[in-house]
């Protein structure tokens, strides 16, 4: 027996399909049945209703039917019906059926389906017969409509790329503020011990703690900062061969000494910049957990901070899914594109943003270019995935990470030549699909078997039409050859008659 699951503002009903395998050898009829509600409910009856509480309830199961799960009270009415391998439901999401194959109840997902549960829809309340009048239908509709408008409105947990775009932003404050108050710091405790500058290059972290902990070089040598000193290197923060360094550089060490007060100025700075820094770390963990949620197959391929970026300059998730390869190449750099296209200048900006990635960041300046634009090609793709796909896996931006290193490796070394696209999307996806779509025989479908002969016919006559264009074409270039031919023989009779005169 095949039954169909059907949400509505009312409730959750599951319809009975009568006589499924004619219903389903005449897709035509089912459609033209369709306008005429005396014939299509011959065609399916109500098995079972479930009203809903109120409208928040309905909000709840309509938000996670939406997003392809099913809930609890959906489960329990589609277990007390279909019973037994005989027995299948049929839905028009294919995330549902994901969901029901998972929960071990037989689901199908089809065209068929699709068409029935349109005409369900249209005569729903002819079909429901006395469960649901139609004032209770229009004014659950129109309470349901309200709810989910307002809920979609005030947050989507999906989509809640806001979050990553405000939090880049703070990112980048921070950033700019802790590299200046680092650098700050580094000048100022250098008129008291400059060689610490030079033995910690490009550790700016290490540094700070370094200055919290010895505070003073006098104090280092003495002992009596030794201990602290000594936990910075338990705690691995560099290691003893650093540490032996400062020891021997502070006891030559040829900078001015620091008076109290400015010894506790420079404290006060160091401890700001120290907290910076725990602020910024603490700002990189919760994009990297956002960004995990929203981009997951963007944030493998680029990183988790580059990919918030790309997308706080695209305006979102959405707008990156739509934007093609060569403009997510050049976010980020439309002053200097509009420069160069001002001037008429041929050397136009190849990256924007892209430049913090480090594919692009890390390859020689000849190949920066083609890397940057391989690299915006892997990008719309992923976030297309990320943005419109039904999965949350991360192997599709994995495998295009792979594909792009192997291409950078090419281009260094002018071996091993990387896969094609279409190997690495049939390895990925055998069946042509991120999921199990399911594929009507011809001999279910005739109405596709209708349209297709119709297509058929189409492109026939387009064929001919061009055809004819072309012997056409061909037609007038061959006269033109023989006019020429013909005028070029004229010519030289002419002459050879004036010769023969003279």
């Amino acid at each position: 027996m095949r039954y169909l699951l059907f949400e509505s503002a009312a409730g959750i009903a599951v319809f009975s399909i009568k006589e499924f395998d004619d219903v389903a050898k005449f897709t035509a009829e089912l459609q033209r049945s369709i306008t005429d509600g005396g014939a299509f409910s011959t065609l399916v009856k109500l098995s079972s209703f479930h009203r809903f509480s109120g409208n928040e309830d309905a909000a709840a199961v309509c938000a996670a039917l939406q997003e392809g799960t099913v809930p609890e009270t959906v489960l329990r009415v589609v277990q007390a019906i279909v019973k037994g391998d005989s027995s299948t439901i049929g839905v028009v999401d294919e995330r549902l059926k994901i969901s029901l194959d998972a929960a071990g109840i037989p689901a199908e997902y089809s065209s068929l389906m699709v068409e029935i549960s349109r005409g369900i829809k249209r005569h729903f309340l002819r079909l429901m017969a006395g469960d649901v009048s139609p004032e209770q239908y229009e004014a659950a509709c129109l309470g349901l409509a309200h709810l989910m408008a307002r809920n979609n409105v005030s947050y989507d947990k999906n989509r809640a790329d806001n979050m990553v775009i405000q939090g880049v932003g703070h990112y980048e404050t921070v950033l700019k503020n802790t590299n200046s108050f680092f650098m700050r710091l580094q000048e100022w405790y250098s008129y008291h011990f400059p060689e610490l500058k030079r033995i910690m290059v490009d550790h700016h972290e290490e540094y700070v703690r370094t200055v919290l902990a010895i505070q003073t070089k006098e104090k280092l040598i003495s002992g009596e900062t030794a201990d602290a000193f000594n936990k910075l290197v338990s705690d691995g923060v560099f290691g003893k061969d650093v540490a032996e360094k400062v020891r021997v550089a502070a006891t030559i060490s040829t900078g001015m000494k620091l008076h109290e007060d400015d010894l506790k100025a420079v404290l006060s700075l160091a401890k700001q910049t120290l907290s910076m820094f725990d602020e910024k770390q603490a700002l990189t963990d919760y994009l990297g957990a956002k960004i995990a949620e929203i981009a997951p197959n963007t944030a493998v391929l680029l990183g988790d901070i580059p990919a918030s970026r790309l997308i706080a300059r695209a305006g979102g998730i959405r707008s990156l899914a739509k934007s093609p390869a060569s403009t997510i190449q050049i976010l980020g750099a439309e002053k200097a594109l509009f420069r160069s296209l001002k001037a008429r200048n041929r050397r136009t900006p190849k990256y924007g943003v892209l430049f913090s990635a480090p594919q692009v960041s890390k390859v020689d300046i000849r190949h920066k270019g083609r890397v940057a634009r391989n690299l915006a090609c892997s990008i719309a793709r992923t976030a297309k995935m990320d943005c419109y796909g039904i999965s949350r896996d991360t192997r599709f931006g994995t495998a295009l990470k792979n594909m792009l290193e192997d291409r950078i490796t090419f281009y260094k070394t002018g071996t091993n030549p990387p896969r094609k696209n279409i190997d690495l999307m049939m390895e990925l996806y055998p069946s042509g699909s991120s999921t199990e779509v399911p594929i009507q025989n011809s001999t279910d479908s005739p109405v596709n078997e209708e349209k297709s002969s119709g297509h058929r016919k189409e492109h026939k006559k387009e064929h001919k039409k061009d055809d004819k264009k072309e012997h056409k074409k061909e037609d007038k270039k061959d006269d033109k050859k023989d006019h020429k031919k013909d005028g070029k023989k004229s010519r030289s009779k002419d002459r050879k008659e004036d010769q023969d005169a003279k």
